[in-house]
């Protein structure tokens, strides 16, 4: 009887002991660490522009892990973690350690190198509704200080198109709606020679029909008219020429427009580009652009006439974050729903460089029954990972082509009598 009693209490002091062990806090490590695979769905990159060694990566994830990379985008690391998706980073041109993170509807800024960030509120109101979601965010090309977003403002009713601007570096907001009628701001641009020139691009809907819209404004946002004129497709990004004064571009759906004469009218691309969404210029040679796409990159050698495909080595499609080094530009890095992609020889070639970077969301994973130590693994928005060696120190991942139509496989099942045979379930059977 004793012995049982002297049991108990041991069993209930080893209980009471384990209960008073602390739970891991926040930044102390656990049993688990990440064996991959790496990669995973980005949603913004910027490239810091005083130092083409530094980019910073932010994944669609809830929180955001923020990653680093101080070697060329060789090797990445998490720096910090925010609550929501950075859609758009944005690097302080004149101090690197200022960042700005557009997070929909919130503003952050970190003013230590992405260490830690606070939030910058935009104007809000409840009654009567008044609440702006980000879509692009600009510093002026002049006053770094002062910042400009392409927005949508909801209303009791319908989104807005909507501009604002900060003149304390987000602190504080003056704001001005475009449209009496349901539209969206997707991108904004300001004229570097003369910044009182600012255009608001992106689309509006009538009757169930999205039409392009580009709003343009000759007294620094104060008013705005309408130059949309002949372009086509929603608008997803718009820009002037750094070499050529009063050059302005619009990247929409149906292709790449210019215009020469503020927007009075509009000269379109030949040839076809596949969604583009972003344009950047070489810096060295005037006539050379590039366009981030859905399906890689393109680039054109005269002033955006003519454009091909230079994609060889990207996999995967969507779009996460375009940048051309400015000091070197046959660097340049490119960002999907599979990872990081980086070229060193202008773009004839690109190769995955997602070391350290591993945030794809795993939606089925299974071990061979006949053979434990091969594992198949499927990460939403990409494809299906096969790995040998599971129970190695370093996990070696393969890639298998994509062969279904949907953006994740949910399930994995191998019968325990035939190791070659894989069985998948998406959404399209």
């Amino acid at each position: 009887m004793k012995t049982e009693k002297r049991f108990v209490w041991l069993l209930v002091m080893a209980l009471v002991l384990a209960l008073l062990q602390p739970y891991p806090l926040k930044g102390q490590s656990t049993p688990w660490e990440s064996v991959g695979p790496e990669g995973g769905y980005v949603a913004s990159m910027a490239q810091d522009p005083s130092n083409g060694n530094v980019l910073y990566v932010a994944p669609y994830s809830y929180p955001c892990k923020i990653f680093k990379s101080t070697d060329h985008g060789q090797t990445w690391s998490s720096i910090s973690t925010i609550p929501n998706p950075a859609w758009g980073l944005v690097v302080h041109r004149a101090n690197s350690s200022i960042l700005y993170a557009n997070c929909s509807h919130e503003l952050r800024k970190s003013t230590d190198g992405g260490q830690s960030w606070t939030v910058h509120a935009l104007p809000y109101s409840y009654t009567p509704r008044l609440q702006f979601y980000i879509n692009d965010l600009i510093l002026d090309p002049v006053n770094p200080n002062i910042l400009h977003i392409a927005a949508h403002c909801w209303t009791e009713s319908i989104p807005l198109m909507a501009y604002l601007r900060s003149t304390d570096g987000g602190a504080t907001w003056s704001y001005k709606t475009l449209t009496s009628f349901y539209a969206t701001g997707r991108a904004v641009a300001v004229d570097p020679a003369n910044p009182q020139n600012i255009y608001v691009g992106g689309y509006s809907i009538q009757s169930y029909y999205a039409y392009p819209l580009v709003m343009k404004s000759t007294n620094g946002g104060a008013e705005f008219s309408d130059c949309t004129s002949s372009i086509s497709g929603t608008v997803t990004d718009l820009a002037f020429h750094p070499a050529a004064s009063g050059k302005l571009y619009a990247v929409s759906g149906a292709g790449i427009y210019w215009s020469t004469n503020g927007g009075t009218s509009w000269t379109k691309n030949s040839g076809y580009v596949s969604s583009p969404y972003e344009i950047r210029f070489h810096p060295q040679t005037v006539n050379t652009l590039f366009v981030g796409a859905y399906e890689g990159v393109y680039k054109s050698t005269d002033a955006g006439v003519n454009w091909s495909k230079i994609a060889s080595g990207i996999i995967g499609t969507g779009y996460g974050g375009f940048a051309v080094e400015s000091s070197a530009p046959s660097w340049m890095f490119f960002a999907n729903t599979v990872g990081i992609f980086r070229t060193s020889d202008g773009g004839s070639t690109w190769q995955s460089c997602n070391c350290g970077f591993s945030c794809g969301r795993i939606t089925a994973i299974s071990l061979v029954p006949s053979s434990p130590t091969t594992m198949y693994a499927a990460m939403e928005y990409n494809a299906i990972y096969k790995a040998t060696g599971a129970t190695s120190p370093a996990i070696l991942w393969q890639r298998i082509p994509v062969f279904y139509g949907c953006t994740d496989v949910n399930s994995i099942v191998i019968p325990p009598t035939d190791p070659n045979r894989i069985y998948a379930m998406e959404g399209g059977g």
